[in-house]
């Protein structure tokens, strides 16, 4: 239990604990001008902390003393601009929230890897594959039972099975016969590995239900939301299969619902890198602004005050990305979204750039590692591009 609170403090508390310091320093209390790009700045020198942790690895004791006097000087030091007090504190961060990100998932194995277990938890998401495996379920671990001892953990797993099951979010199994494989990776600075994958998706390792591993359903509540959420996102899913035709039910589940979990996925991806349109299959900033587009169009049919429409809006916004498989571009794109109608509903002057450098800000706080995939880099890196060439033209 008292891994996993240092665990949750590391991950929440502390990058929660860093905005409020920069929010503090240079917002409620400026003692010097703000530069405009301030808040690049400071996701600068969070990602420089990141790839430098990346290559020498410093101890985490050394960082988080650093962190500790950096802070401490940003408080009390009056001379020195903020900004300049801030950035080392930002740098610091990242390095730590880097390798403890790693150094959890590590430990993790090292401690309960290449042991029989029983794996006791909760299954948070069920997804259809296609292929050999026909299901993947996200599997919450909150025990370990092993010699006949409980053990209390917390971490993901994702399971695999080859049969369809009617076990749903939200259920309790029990997984009997579990052995945790331990990996050896190289450095993620080098090229990230199937276990930096599961670090990323926070998941500890991936285990395949078979006749040797078998499952116990514990209990199952007789309601919960994530399960009625998980219905009512595969019954509009079957439903639109059911309707379309099966190319444009791929179509359209690729590009508005953002699943890739069918058979003909990488014959189609192929077809699209040859002519160079990959990016289309990407559901991003594009997509979004077609869901945006049309709700707007009916919205301004109906005779409402401007504030409601901007409310209602959000809500289609916030149902459509629960009905769907989301990922990094998605995000960006949503959240970016989401700020910058907060700001109309509430008459504040927003700017795409600081927006989109503060969604990137929170995804590197409390998810380092996406840093060194490519969706994220380049999802970021070319929306970085075109918002800063149209500023300076």
């Amino acid at each position: 239990m008292l891994i996993d609170a240092v665990n949750i403090l590391f991950r929440i508390a502390l990058p929660s604990a860093t905005l409020t310091l920069a929010w503090y320093s240079l917002i409620i209390k400026p003692r010097q001008a703000l530069r405009p790009n301030f808040l690049f700045l400071l996701l600068v020198s969070l990602i420089s902390g990141i790839f430098l942790q990346s290559f020498f690895a410093i101890p985490l004791p050394l960082v988080a003393l650093g962190i500790i006097t950096s802070s401490f000087v940003v408080l009390c030091v009056q001379d020195i601009p903020q900004l300049h007090l801030l950035m080392p504190v930002f740098c610091l961060v990242g390095a730590f929230i880097f390798q403890h990100q790693k150094n959890h998932a590590e430990n993790l194995l090292l401690h309960y890897g290449n042991k029989p277990l029983t794996l006791c938890g909760t299954i948070t998401n069920k997804e259809e594959c296609a292929g050999i495996f026909k299901e993947q379920w996200r599997l919450d671990v909150q025990q370990i039972q092993r010699n006949n001892e409980s053990i209390p953990v917390s971490f993901n797993v994702l399971c695999y099975s080859k049969k369809i099951t009617d076990l749903m979010p939200s259920d309790s199994i029990s997984v009997q016969n579990v052995m945790l494989k331990t990996s050896q990776t190289p450095s993620i600075s080098d090229k990230p590995t199937f276990f930096d994958y599961l670090i990323k998706e926070d998941a500890l390792c991936s285990l395949f239900v078979d006749h040797q591993t078998s499952y116990v359903l514990d209990n199952r509540p007789s309601w919960s939301l994530n399960r009625w959420l998980w219905t009512q996102k595969m019954n509009l899913y079957h439903a639109c299969k059911q309707k379309l035709s099966y190319t444009a039910f791929t179509y359209f589940s690729l590009i508005f619902l953002g699943n890739k979990h069918f058979a003909k996925y990488d014959s189609l991806r192929a077809l699209f890198n040859q002519w160079g349109l990959a990016h289309f299959l990407a559901r991003s900033g594009l997509h979004i602004v077609l869901f945006i587009f049309m709700w707007t169009f009916l919205l301004n049919l109906m005779p409402l005050p401007l504030q409601c429409k901007r409310l209602i809006l959000l809500s289609c916004c916030f149902c459509y990305c629960m009905l769907s498989w989301i990922s990094i571009s998605f995000i960006r794109a949503f959240l970016v979204f989401v700020l910058t109608q907060l700001g109309a509903i509430f008459s504040r002057q927003t700017n795409f750039l600081h927006l989109l450098t503060l969604v990137c800000l929170l995804i590197l706080l409390f998810n380092p590692i996406q840093l060194f995939f490519l969706d994220f880099q380049l999802t970021f890196g070319l929306t970085f591009t075109l918002a800063w060439l149209a500023r300076t033209t």
